[in-house]
């Protein structure tokens, strides 16, 4: 791509002309097949275009990509495409399955994917119970597609509203074979898909969110509160859904009973979405009162999977406390013994008790928080300013009551040691709105008696790893396979593969270490006479027969087909000849590398790694996101990794991706504003999101930068590459079918690797696998999960 057109498309905003929900094994990009410009289609591909959960009340990737897009576009785009195709191996894979079902070979229940999509296949059958099998995968195909809008419709009014301003919806069926686009014009009910009741936003049938998107909802809410712009809203709407939903907070609040303000309030929620605990003093005296039962009920019965301690400034709980504490140890005879010694000999405060000796209720009731008291006072001295105490002890009774959470109660031991649940405390300053969260327990895994290194690897200082290498052969079959990584998917005969693999590894290896190194790529590139050329180039390269290739030579082919990218070289063929689109559509896909990328990328990815039809398996969504358990995107990945042979799924992020500049914007307090000009709500993939910015601007905080610019570029930068390697985090722990394949013996596991994209450059730079691999596929730590989210099913069946 031309230099010049590079850099405009990173300064263009986001402003397509319309939005295309397509399939990821469609072969080839939908900017190909529409011959759009670059940038003028924001496109989604989830495998078979299925939408939401399996309960289908949460967004997944397409219509949370979808309204991701309505909402952040600078002007709304005119049409909504929803394109299927013809030769969906997925569908064929459902239609297959109904059929053994009406046979009576196979039992009624179906997992994964094939689950969204046998309704739509029983369906086809019904309709053409004589027709050729591709005929019932044409109408099945077709069947889903529409499924796919009345989802839409269904499950969100932000696309309602956006019908109604003028957005048209439209279907449309792609035939690999012939290239041909059959559009198929609007559902035929869409006037009474309009008037269907919405469903729940949140329901109880839900998964839960992940403690860190908890975290990040309450963080972005609560800032948005004290700058005036809550998202509170309750009506008669918002109850309806409730009921009709059922409860499902997100978080577990323990506040103070003589705070001012609503927990829900401040944090910009809705009542429901935060299961409310408060006392005097937000603390816990037992292991079997009320407060840690009632905390444990919801994380073992509501399945939520964060607890906030939440102090406040100037708590008269805490106040009194004090109070009691200076008086009843005789601290003003103290003060008067303290002025008349030298600096060598200060006052000792240790022979202070906590305890009370007289029978007052309100002794009793203060009794837990005068520990926390008593330390304040023994830090700051008890000549320090009385709100200076109060401040101290708040912060102090806040990480008390967290390790006693800790301690206290099962379930949410258990659930932090297994990763699923967090436990975090937070002051609420009554003066400006703001609640500021306090760093973990740097005694936490003392604690809980094991390490979490997950955990603590999220709230350390991060740093990349050095991964721009990739090992030459060492003998055997490594030599050959490699033979074939610059040029394309071009293919050799064995006698040329044996012949010129050594030559090619000895010129690409300049420094003869035995490692290709991507500077020694660049140069391989530059030197025409190190390329191997290809006189044909076979269709049947497209072809299951096709070996596999292993993941170092699959992310060698990666790197090697960017680096043509940026060179104008490229060798991919397009299918535009009847032979490549007959060959395509007639053999079964062996693509070498599943991608999910971001929706906005501009650039296809297919081009952008130089790569032929079919050679990679491509997902877009917003901001690279994996969903949740039983979402669109985790439901395709899996179907891919278990249906094609690839060893390297990459995620890939780029340095302009609107979600990134969308969360940072929240986490900075910025106005973010939609193409109406309404105060954005926070849409469903910048909670995804959200965790990755949060994480940036602790870091960038706590690093010296001289110009706000500075750290801007370089919050945005650090936010790009962790919300990377969160989706990477995210598609492990909630796919227990991609843990068990990243888990596999050397030669034959599933690597995932991270990338980022610069729009500006073209280059593809790649970060590695995750920092914590071995502990997300960890066999134990696994066993852990099970065994938590096992108990919790039976709290949750038993309630």
């Amino acid at each position: 791509m031309d230099p010049v057109l590079r850099e405009s498309l990173g300064r263009a905003t986001l402003q397509p002309s319309a939005i295309v929900c397509s399939c990821a094994d469609s072969r080839i990009s939908v900017e190909q097949l529409f011959d759009a410009p670059i940038g003028d289609l924001y496109v989604v591909r989830i495998y078979a275009c299925i939408t939401a959960g399996i309960y289908g009340t949460c967004k997944g990737g397409v219509i949370g990509s979808v309204e991701f897009c309505l909402e952040h576009a600078e002007a709304q785009p005119s049409v909504l495409l929803v394109l299927g195709h013809l030769q969906s191996d997925a569908v064929a894979a459902a239609v297959g399955c109904a059929q053994e079902e009406r046979a009576g070979m196979l039992g009624a229940e179906h997992g994964g994917l094939l689950e969204r999509l046998m309704p739509a296949a029983r369906d086809a059958l019904l309709q053409m119970p004589a027709a050729l099998p591709e005929e019932v995968v044409a109408q099945a195909a077709e069947l889903q597609l529409w499924q796919t809008v009345e989802e839409m419709f269904r499950r969100s009014e932000r696309l309602r509203r956006a019908v109604r301003a003028g957005l048209q919806i439209h279907g449309a069926m792609y035939d690999v074979l012939t290239g041909h686009v059959r559009f198929c014009g609007e559902h035929p009910a869409r006037a009474d898909l309009c008037r269907l009741p919405v469903v729940p936003s949140f329901a109880a049938k839900d998964e839960p969110l992940p403690a860190e998107e908890a975290l990040a909802r309450l963080q972005i809410g609560n800032r948005m509160y004290a700058q005036g712009r809550s998202l509170y809203d309750i009506n008669a709407d918002v109850r309806s859904q409730q009921c009709a939903g059922g409860q499902n907070p997100l978080a577990v609040v323990v506040g103070c009973s003589d705070a001012p303000v609503p927990i829900e309030l401040l944090f910009g929620l809705n009542p429901g979405d935060i299961f409310v605990l408060r006392n005097a003093g937000n603390v816990v005296a037992t292991g079997v009162g009320s407060l840690v039962g009632s905390a444990e009920y919801a994380v073992g019965h509501l399945k939520t999977n964060l607890v906030v301690v939440l102090g406040h400034s100037k708590c008269g709980a805490i106040d009194a406390a004090v109070a009691r504490c200076l008086d009843k140890f005789a601290c003003n005879s103290a003060q008067q013994q303290l002025q008349s010694q030298d600096q060598d000999h200060p006052v000792r405060l240790s022979s202070m008790s906590p305890f009370a000796k007289d029978d007052d209720p309100l002794d009793k009731l203060l009794q837990p928080l005068m520990s926390s008291a008593v330390q304040a006072i023994r830090q700051l001295g008890p000549l320090a300013p009385r709100p200076e105490l109060v401040a101290l002890a708040t912060e102090l009774n806040v990480r008390a009551t967290v390790k006693k959470f800790l301690m206290l109660a099962p379930t949410i031991k258990e659930g932090v040691l297994a990763g699923t649940c967090q436990v975090h405390g937070g002051i609420y300053d009554l003066a400006s709105g703001q609640v500021r969260f306090l760093p973990p327990l740097e005694d936490q895994e003392k604690i809980l008696g094991a390490p979490v290194p997950l955990f603590r690897w999220k709230w350390s200082p991060y740093i990349r790893q050095d991964c721009n290498s990739y090992p030459g052969p060492s003998a055997g079959e490594a030599a050959p396979e490699a033979a074939v990584l610059l040029h394309g998917s071009g293919v050799l005969q064995p006698a040329q593969r044996r012949a010129r693999s050594t030559e090619l590894f000895d010129k690409m290896d300049l420094n003869g270490d035995g490692v290709i190194s991507r500077s020694e790529f660049a140069a391989a590139l530059s030197n025409e006479d190190s390329l191997i050329t290809v006189d044909s180039l076979n269709p049947m390269a497209l072809s299951a027969s096709t070996r596999c290739l292993s993941a170092t030579a699959a992310m060698a082919k990666l790197t090697a087909g960017n680096m043509r990218y940026l060179q104008r070289r490229g060798v991919a063929r397009h299918l535009a000849g009847a032979e490549l689109r007959e060959a395509s559509a007639q053999h079964r896909q062996n693509p070498y590398a599943h991608v999910l990328a971001p929706s906005d990328g501009r650039v296809p990815v297919e081009r952008l790694f130089d790569a032929e039809p079919g050679d990679l398996l491509v997902q877009r969504c917003a901001g690279n996101v994996s969903g949740q358990a039983g979402g669109s995107i985790i439901l395709g990945t899996e179907w891919a990794v278990s249906n094609f042979e690839a060893k390297v799924l990459l995620v890939l992020g780029h340095t302009h991706d609107t979600s990134i500049r969308t969360a940072l914007n929240y986490v900075l307090g910025e106005p973010v504003k939609g193409c109406d000009g309404k105060v954005s709500s926070i849409a469903h993939t910048t909670l995804k999101v959200a965790p990755a910015a949060l994480w940036a601007a602790r870091q960038v905080d706590e690093e010296p930068c001289s110009t706000n610019a500075g750290r801007l570029s370089k919050l945005t930068v650090l936010a790009t590459e962790l919300n990377v390697l969160y989706t990477m985090e995210q598609l492990l722990v909630h796919s227990p079918s991609l843990r068990q394949a990243a888990a596999r013996p050397d030669g034959e596991q599933l690597e995932l690797h991270g990338a980022i994209y610069n729009i500006l450059t073209g280059a593809v730079t790649f970060i590695g696998q995750h920092p914590q691999l071995h502990e997300l596929i960890s066999e134990e730590l696994a066993q852990q999960k099970a065994s938590v989210v096992t108990s919790l099913d039976g709290a949750h069946m038993g309630g």
